[in-house]
């Protein structure tokens, strides 16, 4: 069973301080309990010895909030049996909160309000990584969401340089920032928990949908089955989509893309070549956030001889986020930047370019992407060189600057500059995300808001992050 991506805990609106305290306590569990996984980060029993271990040896300590059997911690999982990050995060300690909704106690609540913020009435994003200062306390920096190993091991080297200057880790090609790291601030977010559906709320949803419940009924019952990886939810999802059934359709492909595990994307595959356009759009969008390798075949064949623009792009960045070091994927960012008319589409190579694991082909295409003609393709690539973080680029962006006539442009290329001088945070790029590159919100779309593990519906706070 597998949880919403990009979850978040957060308590019903007007519940009393007790409720609210309760709520968290519930959604929380296995902190630390990891040692029967073969090939994992070495972590700590318990919040109390990691904070212990930490001022011993004077390491930053590494929290890791997840969501087992979502797509994005699994993902997370996988990527800390990686032999390089092992070797590095020895420099750290590790701690790792589980978020379910089994079982709680006092000390995991303690990590999360301490180090999330997350007091009985503040939500918080899980995956989530937070470095500590030895002392327990002072937060070195946080990134939110899924990140490569890649990204992971930017992150925790980043955080051991900020206590120990001395601290040299070798660069790889594919290490850079996390999209989502903050320095000072942490993420926010306004979206509700979906906690996984049990094989009786799937059966039961099922059955409510034969059934029929009107379009109410519908949404929630599609949400139940579409944050569930059981066979029987997949196979009842596939023969509904199969079927086309109009303004369904679109929500359900929209919350396979934000939500479901991957299970569902040969779904999304074979929307690929519908024949509406908006619909291989939402796929393409759907298979760059859910980055699964296996659909490597069917984006590349798609991306030959798509015509839709829009749609190009956003294969483009599926390509990038599935074989980030393939030629064939270099190749197609470097023909993008070079023959797409579109302005859209190159600045979504701009930014592909910038998610490369291939180093020198990165700055390559971002540098090329700095001299675009459109000042849109001219601004994604300052983004794409903010998100990498590679201090290399201020010498590009720098004589960029001086001579962008573009005054909108210019502020994004000023606000890059600002992020590599590491005194700022990406967040400041969330409009240019939004109106530039069109990226959709995390979390649940307008199908099934506010559903708790009961599939009940909530009032209150909407979609975010």
């Amino acid at each position: 069973m597998r949880a919403a991506a990009g979850a978040t805990l957060t308590p019903p609106p007007g519940a009393t301080a007790p409720m609210q305290r309760e709520t968290i306590r519930a959604g929380l569990s296995a902190l630390g309990l990891c040692a029967g996984l073969q090939a994992q980060l070495s972590w700590q029993p318990s919040f109390e010895a990691a904070l212990a271990a930490a001022a011993q040896q004077q390491r930053p300590l590494l929290v890791a909030v997840l969501v087992p059997g979502e797509r994005d911690s699994d993902a997370l999982i996988q990527a800390y049996r990686d032999a390089s990050l092992r070797k590095l995060a020895s420099n750290v300690v590790c701690l790792r909160v589980d978020v379910d909704s089994e079982r709680g106690d006092e000390e995991r609540l303690q990590v999360l309000e301490r180090y999330l913020g997350a007091a009985p009435r503040a939500p918080f994003v899980a995956p989530h990584h937070v470095l500590v200062h030895p002392d327990g306390e002072t937060v070195l920096s946080s990134a939110a969401h899924r990140m490569t190993v890649g990204q992971l091991e930017w992150f925790v080297q980043d955080g051991v340089r900020k206590v120990d200057a001395t601290f040299r880790w070798p660069r790889s090609d594919r290490m850079r920032a996390p999209t989502d790291l903050r320095y000072q601030e942490r993420e926010e977010t306004q979206q509700d928990l979906l906690l996984p559906p049990s094989k009786q709320q799937v059966k039961d949803a099922i059955q409510a949908l034969k059934k029929g419940a009107g379009w109410q009924g519908a949404i929630q019952n599609y949400t139940t089955l579409l944050t569930s990886d059981d066979k029987s939810a997949v196979k009842y999802v596939g023969a509904q989509l199969s079927g086309g059934r109009g303004m369904m359709t679109g929500l359900v492909l929209s919350t396979i893309s934000r939500l479901s595990p991957t299970a569902y994307a040969p779904m999304l595959e074979d929307f690929l070549d519908n024949r509406r356009a908006t619909q291989r759009r939402e796929a393409a969008t759907g298979l760059w956030m859910m980055a699964s390798s296996k659909s490597k075949k069917a984006i590349f064949k798609q991306l030959k001889r798509e015509e839709d623009p829009e749609t190009r792009g956003w294969l483009l960045r599926a390509a990038v986020a599935v074989a980030p070091k393939d030629k064939a994927t270099v190749a197609a960012v470097d023909r993008a930047l070079q023959k797409e008319d579109d302005a859209f589409v190159r600045a979504q190579a701009a930014v592909a370019a910038g998610a490369l694991e291939v180093r020198v082909d990165a700055v390559r295409l971002m540098r090329r992407a700095l001299n675009d003609d459109d000042p849109d393709v001219r601004a994604a690539a300052a983004y794409a060189m903010a998100a990498r973080r590679d201090q290399e680029l201020l010498g590009a962006l720098e004589p960029s600057v001086r001579s962008e006539p573009d005054a909108e442009t210019k502020r994004w290329l000023e606000l890059a500059m600002t992020v590599l001088s590491q005194r700022g945070d990406l967040a400041g790029f969330e409009r240019l995300r939004r109106k530039i590159l069109k990226e959709p919100t995390r979390g649940l779309p307008d199908m099934g808001r506010g559903r708790n593990r009961g599939g009940q519906q909530r009032g209150g706070e909407g979609g975010g992050g």
